[in-house]
């Protein structure tokens, strides 16, 4: 799951980047391009379960367009997370002809379950791309 979102600034900083494990596949894919939130990504419900938000868009600029220039920047948005997925099932294309293919079973491209509720009540072992 990749929740795409537009933040404002913080301060004179825009607020882009991924919130979610860095570790995972993906993650890093994204990271490359958006960089990283600097928060702690197991505070958040989505990324807390195997998915990453991904704030992908500066939402302080976007108010400042008119119509059409809005529209071509979400476009342009649209093209780079669109690009870095395909760079990614690339990737893994090429890893799947080896041994592994990158993403941990019981866990997604984007990360794995770290909410210990959740995996208590399915019975999961909480499992972690940073130790791979």
């Amino acid at each position: 799951v990749i929740e795409i979102l537009g933040q404002g600034r913080i301060g004179n900083v825009p607020a882009l980047g991924v919130i979610g494990d860095r570790n995972a596949p993906l993650n890093r894919v994204f990271g490359k391009w958006f960089g990283f939130f600097p928060m702690d990504y197991t505070l958040r419900g989505v990324p807390r379960h195997g998915g990453t938000i991904l704030e992908a868009f500066d939402t302080d600029r976007f108010r400042g367009l008119n119509p059409l220039e809005r529209y071509k920047a979400a476009e342009a948005v649209s093209e780079t997370i669109a690009s870095r997925i395909r760079q990614f099932q690339l990737a893994e294309e090429t890893n799947s002809n080896r041994s592994s293919s990158g993403v941990l079973a019981g866990c997604s491209c984007t990360g794995c379950p770290v909410d210990k509720r959740y995996l208590e009540k399915r019975g999961l072992e909480a499992k972690s791309y940073r130790h791979r």
